[in-house]
């Protein structure tokens, strides 16, 4: 979702220039933009887009701080922690490693458009204090995955 309306608001500003002016462009931007705001709007009211968020390593809370806006960080955060700590928050596993380091990167490719527009959304590590795992998973740096891994075989 945040790519599309990443996508939305530059092609608005796009067409919206006087030299590539188009009206026709410009109102299916805005009924794109509002079907998709419209579920977008919702995320607050399903904490699971935010945990999924949160929980995938290249991303973390890093991701939402800087594609949400900001009074949507800590809401977001609060309800996924709710998640964790009414579902899974138990103490079977002792001994994880405290140093979560990436692999190392995979070759370079060309990137393909949608790589380009998911480029605008990835984010910087940032260094967070520890509380529990939760807290510490999601406020640890972010770290690129192989292209052939996803989130769930990460963690698998």
């Amino acid at each position: 979702m945040d790519a599309l309306l990443s996508h939305y608001e530059k092609a608005k500003i796009q067409y919206s220039q006087p030299d590539q002016y188009n009206a026709q462009m410009l109102r299916s931007i805005e009924m794109g933009w509002f079907v998709l705001d419209k579920y977008y709007s919702k995320t607050d009211e399903a904490p699971v887009y935010a945990a999924a968020l949160l929980l995938d390593p290249r991303k973390r809370a890093a991701y939402i701080r800087k594609n949400w806006p900001s009074d949507w960080h800590e809401p977001s955060i609060i309800a996924a922690n709710t998640i964790w700590e009414e579902n899974y928050n138990t103490d079977l596993i002792k001994d994880l490693p405290t140093n979560l380091e990436a692999s190392p990167p995979p070759p370079e490719e060309r990137p393909n458009k949608l790589d380009v527009l998911f480029k605008d959304l990835d984010v910087k590590p940032t260094s967070q204090a520890e509380s529990d795992d939760f807290d510490t998973f999601i406020n640890a740096h972010p770290i690129k995955l192989p292209k052939d891994c996803t989130p769930l075989q990460w963690w698998c």
